[in-house]
């Protein structure tokens, strides 16, 4: 009987390793051949480990121009060339276009230059191919968010909220102030507070969400001057912990913080 068992256990072992093996070498083939959707048809058939692999498959570049190409339309999204990075993008061969580095980029460009409609439909091509990536559900939720569509945004980050890495602090940081920008959106202030004093225990060297969770409280005006001076306060003593580099994306909001509460402190001392 035991003979019998390790027997049945090695033939299901060589059955299941060399299916797994099968599905990558079937998906490299297809991925060189500019089929990264049918490569992703194996996605559900393989192993957490193996559908990894996979997955970083379709980050490779057939065309050796087209990453040149990619790399030319990030620099114009960073720099906020939204047109011209969007141009570019037209610009890779057709064998890459489904690459998942190029449409992760070409949905943020439609996005960030308002082309909406098509900033969804990418993000939604890119979760066709990789079911329940991260980025790109926050990519889709961020759309919905400016398409006023907030129940579907809502509910697209509460499905990211399940699966969170502790790690991933400027995922975190933009995660919850998403959240609170949808209540906010939709007069539901309660809600935004607690997101975002949640944010602030998670994430505990962000700047950007005590500013955000202050600016709330100054909008509320007295009796909620307090709090918001609080938090202004918590992101002066944060922001002085940054590094340079850090510092000098966030010092609209240090020199911000710095004069709502000399307006508060103003405030509180004509109450007198």
């Amino acid at each position: 009987m035991g003979n019998f068992l390790l027997l049945l256990f090695s033939v299901f072992y060589a059955t299941h390793v060399g299916a797994v093996i099968n599905n990558s070498e079937k998906a490299k083939q297809l991925i060189v051949q500019g089929q990264r959707k049918e490569a992703y048809k194996l996605f559900k058939k393989t192993n957490a480990k193996e559908a990894k692999q996979i997955e970083l498959l379709s980050e490779i570049f057939v065309s050796s121009e087209s990453f040149q190409k990619y790399e030319d339309t990030k620099a114009f999204l960073e720099a906020g060339l939204w047109q011209d990075c969007l141009k570019e993008i037209m610009n890779i061969p057709a064998v890459d276009q489904d690459n998942s580095l190029v449409l992760r980029v070409r949905a943020e460009c439609q996005r960030e230059a308002k082309l909406l409609s098509d900033s969804s439909k990418s993000y939604q091509e890119i979760l066709q191919v990789i079911v329940g990536d991260q980025e790109a559900l926050f990519g889709l939720a961020s759309v919905y968010y400016l398409q006023k569509n907030h129940p579907d945004s809502l509910r697209l980050l509460a499905g990211i909220g399940k699966k969170l890495n502790p790690r991933k602090k400027n995922f975190l940081e933009k995660y919850y102030i998403l959240i609170a920008n949808n209540h906010l959106e939709t007069e539901e202030k309660s809600s935004a507070i607690l997101e975002l004093e949640k944010g602030i225990t998670v994430v505990s060297d962000s700047v950007s969400i005590p500013y955000k969770l202050a600016n709330v409280y100054y909008s509320m005006k007295d009796p909620y001057y307090s709090f918001a001076r609080k938090y202004y306060n918590m992101v002066i003593n944060r922001y002085m912990k940054l590094n340079e580099k850090r510092k000098e994306k966030l010092k609209e909001a240090y020199v911000d913080s710095q004069t709502k509460i000399s307006e508060i402190d103003s405030y509180f001392e004509r109450k007198k």
